[in-house]
């Protein structure tokens, strides 16, 4: 698991940045993967199904001992229908995070620093939650990047810096989130 920050803009209007928090934590809550809802279906992929077979020792064209396995493979229950292998979830699909914990306020003096990792005091950004209520993900790296994801990278911050060039009147919330 690991960490990461997250924007989160936001109107300021009279209000503190403690009331502020407090209504922003509780717009980010539909995006905690811990919020349970209503049961859905998830077809698990081929790639996923070899996977598992292989670990199990399972025929992989034999969904129905597959199934009976979901419980122990990932804590679901699973199912076989004509879509094939299932498991059922109260996971939330929308989910990012498992918690979160704002860091305080940006300003843009300091967004070098605070957003984009300058100097390396700072986590980069890697998420961005738009006054409209969207969840945007930037790209997660684990390691040393390649000229490929330091490409994407770049390309996430210009993204970013565009978004809050067009939202220069909201209050920009740094979150550290964990995953």
């Amino acid at each position: 698991m690991s960490h990461y920050n997250a924007v989160v803009l936001v109107e300021r209007g009279e209000r503190g940045l403690e009331q502020i928090e407090s209504e922003t934590v509780e717009m980010l809550e539909k995006f905690n993967i811990n919020t349970e809802v209503p049961p859905y279906k998830t077809y698990i992929s081929p790639e996923q199904i070899k996977s598992m077979a292989e670990y199990t020792e399972l025929d992989p064209s034999d969904l129905k001992p597959l199934a009976a396995y979901m419980k122990t493979w990932d804590g679901t229950e699973g199912g076989v229908d004509e879509g094939g292998l299932f498991n059922i979830s109260t996971q939330n699909p929308e989910g990012h995070f498992d918690y979160c914990v704002m860091l305080g306020e940006a300003r843009p003096e300091n967004y070098g620093v605070q957003l984009f990792g300058e100097g390396n005091q700072e986590r980069i950004v890697l998420a961005v939650f738009t006054p409209d209520g969207k969840w945007i993900q930037g790209p997660m790296f684990y390691g040393a990047g390649t000229e490929e994801d330091n490409r994407e990278l770049d390309a996430w911050i210009e993204k970013v810096k565009k978004i809050l060039e067009e939202n220069k009147d909201k209050a920009v919330l740094v979150f550290d989130c964990h995953i």
